[in-house]
Order: structure tokens, then C-alpha cells, then sequence
């Protein structure tokens, strides 16, 4: 179950950071999943081993970072453009922000670079992507060993 949960809440978490076309692309679903569970795994793996092999056990997970770099390609090109567009239209006229992604790089300190901006919504992206399907998978879980519970939420 908690494949399918996990990849339902991070083409939800997609949409919601950078909108419809990037939750709707596969590719970027597979890449962000394969992402996401390295970034998971490599923090677990790495504490088992002596310090001398972690970073081979990190490269044997990772292998050559195609899911990050993919990742971080979309989400850089979408932060560039969002600059691009605030850079050359005055606020007075600018839309309203439509992703999270959008509205995070509105508002973000000045001094900020696509750098920083990449990596804070980078930490939410991927740690709303680990936590909401654990937390769900669990509750269905609670709900089903509990059914007693069940007539208390409708």
C-alpha cells in the first residue's frame, strides 16, 4: 500500500509546489520517487557502515545522481523563469502566484540565490513527500485494525 499512497501524495505535492504539467509528467514522478527514497535511504545505510566506506555505500545508492539532477533541473528552470518574470514585470500587473514554488520565490529574501531558493523548497518538496504517506499509510492502518473507531468520524 504504501507505494501507491506514496506516489499519489507526491503527484499531489507536485501540483501543489509546481503545478499541473510537472504532477501530470511521468518522468518526473519516476525521477522524484527514486529521489525521494535515496534521500531516504542513504542517511540509514551510511550509519551502518564504517565511516571509511560511506561515501562508496552513498555512490552505490545513488549511482550517478540522475533522479536528483533531473529533479533539480525542472525545479531550477521553473525558479529562473519565476525571477525572469519578476524581474520584468511590474508588481502593480505581476499574476498571482499558482504554485507554492511561485509564491515561495515572490516572497523570499532578496539576498537569496536560485541556489537557496532551490534547496528550501527542495527540504519541503521531499519532506512533505517522506512524511504525508507515512502518516497516512499508519492512520489506514489504525482505521482498519480499530474499525470501532470508525463510526466517531462520520
Amino acid at each position: 500500500m504504501f507505494p501507491t499512497v506514496q506516489r499519489a501524495v507526491t503527484r499531489i505535492n507536485s501540483a501543489l509546489f509546481f503545478g499541473e504539467d510537472v504532477a501530470f509528467d511521468e518522468a518526473f514522478t519516476t525521477h522524484g520517487l527514486n529521489f525521494i527514497s535515496q534521500v531516504a535511504l542513504v542517511p540509514e545505510a551510511v550509519r551502518l557502515v564504517p565511516s571509511f566506506l560511506r561515501p562508496l555505500v552513498t555512490k552505490l545508492i545513488k549511482g550517478r545522481n540522475a533522479d536528483q539532477k533531473f529533479v533539480f533541473s525542472i525545479m531550477t528552470q521553473m525558479i529562473e523563469q519565476r525571477l525572469a518574470y519578476n524581474t520584468s514585470t511590474p508588481e502593480s500587473s505581476r499574476r498571482n502566484p499558482q504554485t507554492f514554488t511561485e509564491g515561495y520565490i515572490d516572497h523570499h529574501p532578496s539576498d537569496h540565490t536560485t541556489a537557496n531558493i532551490l534547496n528550501s523548497i527542495n527540504t519541503t518538496w521531499v519532506t512533505s513527500s517522506l512524511a504525508i504517506p507515512i502518516l497516512t499509510c499508519h492512520l489506514l492502518q489504525d482505521l482498519y485494525t480499530h474499525a470501532a473507531h470508525l463510526p466517531a468520524l462520520t
